[in-house]
């Protein structure tokens, strides 16, 4: 959008274009309205055009640099050799407990490494207790969406960590 701006232009005392008499002055005599000043537009284009192109090569410059991309989400397709409890966490936990999941964040915040499957420190019946009765902001995982064979097999792989994980 452009913008101008206007000024109003001193008018000839008959009030019929510009002169050198007052802005807007008429005839004493004359009972009828006082005439609207013409306007004259300010040269503001070029500034303007500068500024904005100034802005432009900054924001370029800017979302040139921009924050490092995101890990590739780890999936079953991405490590076709998994079985197990292996497979079962991509299926079911790495959405959110992979490299680039809302719990490693929340995690991370708390504990490190924040990567379920770098840690540790994670016995089975804590992974099974904490799935089926969620922890923090992560909600309950019912029987109905992992089996307790599954949950099993998943804690079972978690605590023989920590594994290593390709980022």
């Amino acid at each position: 959008m452009k913008r101008t701006d206007y000024e109003p232009v001193p008018l000839s005392p008959s009030g019929e274009g510009p002169g050198m008499g007052a802005v807007g002055m008429r005839d004493a005599g004359s009972t009828g309205p006082t005439p609207t000043p013409p306007l004259k537009r300010r040269g503001y284009g070029a500034r303007f055009l500068l500024m904005v192109a100034s802005m432009g090569i900054v924001g370029a410059a800017a979302v040139a640099q921009g924050p490092p991309p995101a890990p590739k989400p780890e999936t079953l397709s991405s490590r076709p050799g998994a079985t197990g409890g292996e497979a079962l966490y991509l299926q079911h936990c790495a959405m959110c407990h992979g490299p680039n999941g809302m719990g490693t964040g929340l995690l991370g915040r708390r504990v490190q490494p924040a990567l379920l499957e770098e840690r540790d420190n994670l016995p089975a019946q804590y992974v099974i207790l904490a799935a089926r009765q969620g922890i923090g902001n992560m909600p309950a995982i019912p029987r109905g969406e992992v089996s307790d064979a599954d949950l099993k097999q998943i804690a079972d792989y978690l605590a023989a960590g920590p594994h290593e994980v390709s980022q």
